[in-house]
C-alpha cells in the first residue's frame, strides 16, 4: 500500500476455514500424504470463533487469524485504494470479494516489468554488509552487553525466600532492561524485553495463587529455577553464537522431501557396502526421491582399490565385516567432497581410531527387525542421514541417531560410549533427527543441512536426553512400517 498501488488483489490470505478439519492447505506440514491431519488442529488451537465469510456466511478462524484481520483491516482503512479478495476465507473489511477467474487483466507484461522494478528499488536496497556490521559494532557495545548480561543473570540466580523477593526481581528486571534502552549502547533491551515481559507476567500471576505464601515460593522458586536455566541457554547463544541466523523450526518432520529434493539433484554420491540390502534401499531412494541423484556403488572386493584413489563425490560407506580392513581403506582413499561411515558395531575400535580425521562417523547400532533395535535402526533411515548431511560431511566428526522411544525404552548408546566422542574441546549441534560433533565451530553456511533444518550450537547436552526426539506412538510406527514396505527393507541378516 505504501508503494502507491490503485489496486490490490489478495491471494491466499484466508485468515478462516469452512471447516475446522481444513484449516490450511492439503499439501502443507499439518497433513499427511493422504490429506490427514498429522494432530488434532482444533484441539490444539482455538478455532471455535466464528466470523463473516468473504464467500460464505460464516468461518471458523483462531485469534491469531482474527488479529491479522483487524490489522489488514486497519491498513486498508488508512489508503486510498481498491482491494480484491479472491480467498474463500474471513471477510476483510475495506476489500471487495471477486472470484480468481473473473479478474480482468488489462496492463502488459511491459507494465509488469515496470511494476516490478519499481518495487525493487522502492521497497528495498542494497546494503553494504560490512559496512552494515560495522556500524552495528559501532553503537553497541559487546563489553556493554556482557557486563548487563552479568548483572542480569546474578539477580536471577539468587533463590526466593520471601515474597518481597521475587517482588524485588519483578522490578529490577524491568529497571536494567529500561536503563539498557536509555543509554543505547547495548542489545540487551532487544534480545530480552518480549521475554522478561512474559517472564514478569508469569511470576505477577504466580504470586496471586491460592495456598498461602509457602506455596507461592514453592512455584516461585520453581519458575525462577527453570528462568535461570533458559537464559543461561540465551546467554551462551548471545555470547557464543553471536550474529548466528534463527534456528527456530516448526513442523521440521514434515515436507522435509520437498526440501531435500531442491538442495540435491543432478549430482553423484559413490557408496561403498558389503550389503545388498543396504544398496539396495539406496538405489530405490535415490532413483524414487530425486531427480539425477546417480549412485556408483563398490561393492565387496571393489571396496578397497589396490592403488590410492581420488574421490570427487560424497561418499557414504556401510560395512557389516567385523573383519574389514579399515585403516587400509582409508589410507587409500582421499575424499574431497568429505564420507560418511555408518556402523553398527559401536565397539569396533580400529574404525574409530582410523576414520579419525578422514571421515564421519554415525553410531547406529541395533536392527529394528530383528527386535535388537530402534525405529532409526534400520537401512531407510541411516541412508537419510547421509542425504540430510550430503553436502556438510566435511564439517562434522561424529552423528549420533536422536531416537524416538517407546513405552519405557533408552537410548541405545551407554552414557559412557557417547563422553569418549564428546568433550570440552567439542562443538555439538542439534540438528532435530541428529546430533552432530564437530571439533570447531562452524559458520552459519556449514550447519545447513538437506532436510531443511539448520543445526543449533547447544549449550548443555545432558544424557540421555540431547539423543532423544519424542515418544513413539502407534501411529508413527505404523507410518515406519508402511514405508519399510515400500523400499522392501529386509532384516539384512
Amino acid at each position: 500500500l505504501s508503494l502507491g498501488f490503485d489496486q490490490v488483489y489478495l491471494f491466499g490470505v484466508d485468515l478462516g476455514f469452512k471447516e475446522q478439519k481444513k484449516h490450511h492447505s492439503s499439501t502443507s506440514g499439518y497433513y499427511d500424504g493422504d490429506g490427514e491431519e498429522y494432530y488434532d488442529y482444533a484441539d490444539k488451537n482455538n478455532t471455535s470463533i466464528m466470523v463473516e465469510g468473504n464467500f460464505s456466511p460464516r468461518v471458523f478462524t483462531k485469534y491469531e487469524f482474527k488479529v491479522a484481520k483487524v490489522m489488514l483491516e486497519q491498513s486498508l482503512a488508512q489508503h486510498k485504494v481498491d482491494c480484491y479478495n479472491t480467498s474463500d476465507g474471513a471477510k476483510i473489511s475495506g476489500t471487495n470479494a471477486l472470484q480468481a477467474e473473473n479478474i480482468l487483466i488489462t496492463t502488459t507484461s511491459q507494465d509488469k516489468e515496470q511494476a516490478l522494478k519499481e518495487m525493487k528499488t522502492q521497497a528495498f536496497a542494497p546494503i553494504d554488509y560490512a559496512d552494515f556490521r560495522r556500524k552495528l559494532d559501532n553503537k553497541y557495545s559487546d563489553e556493554t552487553l556482557e557486563h548487563e548480561l552479568g548483572v542480569f543473570r546474578s539477580y536471577i540466580q539468587k533463590p526466593f525466600t520471601s515474597i518481597a523477593e521475587i517482588e524485588f526481581l519483578i522490578e529490577q528486571q524491568k529497571v536494567l532492561l529500561f536503563a539498557s534502552y536509555k543509554h543505547g549502547k547495548s542489545l540487551l533491551f532487544y534480545y530480552f524485553y518480549g521475554t522478561v515481559n512474559f517472564i514478569n507476567a508469569l511470576f505477577t500471576r504466580l504470586l496471586n495463587i491460592a495456598g498461602g505464601e509457602e506455596k507461592v515460593l514453592e512455584v516461585c522458586e520453581e519458575a525462577r529455577q527453570h528462568w535461570s536455566s533458559t537464559f543461561d541457554d540465551m546467554l551462551f547463544a548471545i555470547t557464543t553464537d553471536k550474529g548466528a541466523f534463527d534456528c527456530t523450526h516448526s513442523l521440521a518432520d514434515r515436507g522435509f522431501k520437498d526440501y531435500a529434493r531442491h538442495k540435491i539433484k543432478n549430482c553423484n554420491v559413490k557408496l561403498l557396502t558389503d550389503s545388498n540390502d543396504f544398496a539396495s534401499v539406496m538405489q530405490r531412494i535415490c532413483e524414487s526421491e530425486f531427480e539425477g541423484l546417480s549412485v556408483d556403488v563398490g561393492f565387496g572386493q571393489e571396496v578397497i582399490p589396490a592403488a590410492s584413489e581420488v574421490c570427487d563425490s560424497p561418499v557414504l560407506i556401510y560395512i557389516r565385516s567385523a573383519q574389514f580392513d579399515w585403516q587400509t581403506l582409508l589410507q587409500r582413499y582421499q575424499f574431497n567432497q568429505g564420507a560418511l561411515i555408518i556402523t553398527q558395531d559401536i565397539n569396533n575400535e580400529e574404525l574409530v581410531s582410523a576414520a579419525k580425521g578422514k571421515a564421519c562417523v554415525l553410531f547406529s547400532p541395533g536392527n529394528v527387525f530383528t527386535g535388537a533395535g530402534f525405529i532409526q535402526s534400520q537401512h531407510h533411515a541411516r541412508v537419510w542421514v547421509f542425504l540430510d548431511y550430503l553436502h556438510q560431511l566435511q564439517a562434522f566428526d561424529y552423528v549420533f541417531h536422536k531416537y524416538e522411544l517407546k513405552d519405557d525404552a533408552s537410548v541405545p548408546l551407554e552414557e559412557a560410549f557417547v563422553e569418549r566422542f564428546i568433550n570440552s574441546d567439542s562443538f555439538v549441534f542439534d540438528n532435530v533427527r541428529t546430533v552432530g560433533v564437530a571439533n570447531r565451530f562452524l559458520r552459519s553456511s556449514e550447519r545447513i543441512l538437506n532436510l531443511g533444518v539448520r543445526a543449533r550450537i547447544t549449550r548443555h547436552y545432558r544424557y540421555p536426553d540431547f539423543l532423544t526426539k519424542g515418544v513413539l506412538t502407534d501411529a508413527k510406527w505404523q507410518a515406519w512400517k508402511k514405508m519399510f514396505l515400500t523400499y522392501n527393507e529386509q532384516t539384512d541378516e
